[in-house]
């Protein structure tokens, strides 16, 4: 099927003369072509499980622990996926229904997530342009933010940075960076997120922890089947 699909789309030397037992594929569509090994399988199947409405459940109270430790953060969260974690961090960020969060023109919120901030949350998309290197301009963040205090003007209470940026190109955006938003958005009150679906890969491509890579954000999340073979899940993490 595969061979098939290249020839297809015009990748004929590819298929020719090379049959499918033989051809050994690596995946790179997405990071989440990933799938859960024995030993993930067999700790499903055997997890010791109670009921989670009353906070019975020791394997989540555990991943809750450990993954809030594991990112330097108060308490974490599991989500059924990335976009239910983005849409609930979208709607902590704001005070009130009709506030507004930055976001970047190529981030995964802005083009994957069918508007579900405003739609669901009542959050205004305030959307500012991502440099090539997945970086929204500072002087851009400084001239919008802090909104004008004026009563026709939505209110921005928070500023959603992506990383690595997936529509950039997976670029790492740096820590140096990080701190500097930090820094404004600490002096203006405004509360900094992170979609850290992959900050997994850029953690690991600065050299640095988890915790030392998303310090300086009040709440992100992380995505528990982008390389890591889980088959679901995403985990917020902050107050």
């Amino acid at each position: 099927m595969f061979i098939r699909s290249l020839a297809q789309r015009g990748f004929k030397k590819a298929a020719v003369g090379v049959s499918q037992s033989t051809l050994s594929i690596a995946d790179f569509r997405s990071d989440t072509c990933t799938t859960p090994c024995d030993k993930m399988r067999d700790a499903m199947a055997n997890a010791v499980v109670g009921d989670e409405v009353y906070g019975d459940d020791p394997t989540t109270n555990k991943l809750h622990r450990d993954m809030a430790e594991l990112l330097g953060k108060e308490a974490a969260l599991i989500t059924t996926s990335g976009t239910q974690a983005n849409l609930i961090s979208m709607m902590l960020m704001n005070d009130k229904i009709g506030s507004a969060v930055v976001i970047g023109s190529n981030s995964h919120i802005m083009y994957y997530e069918r508007g579900g901030m405003a739609s669901i949350g009542g959050v205004f998309g305030y959307i500012l342009p991502n440099l090539p290197d997945g970086t929204i301009d500072m002087d851009a963040l400084k001239y919008h933010v802090p909104s004008p205090d004026n009563p026709h003007k939505v209110k921005i209470t928070g500023i959603s940075l992506e990383s690595s940026q997936n529509n950039c190109g997976g670029r790492a955006i740096q820590p140096a960076y990080i701190s500097e938003v930090k820094k404004y958005a600490k002096k203006n009150k405004v509360k900094l997120h992170l979609d850290g679906a992959r900050a997994w890969n850029s953690a690991l491509y600065h050299g640095l922890s988890m915790k030392e890579y998303v310090k300086d954000f009040d709440i992100l999340n992380v995505c528990m089947s982008k390389g890591m073979g889980c088959p679901a899940l995403s985990v917020i993490a902050g107050t």
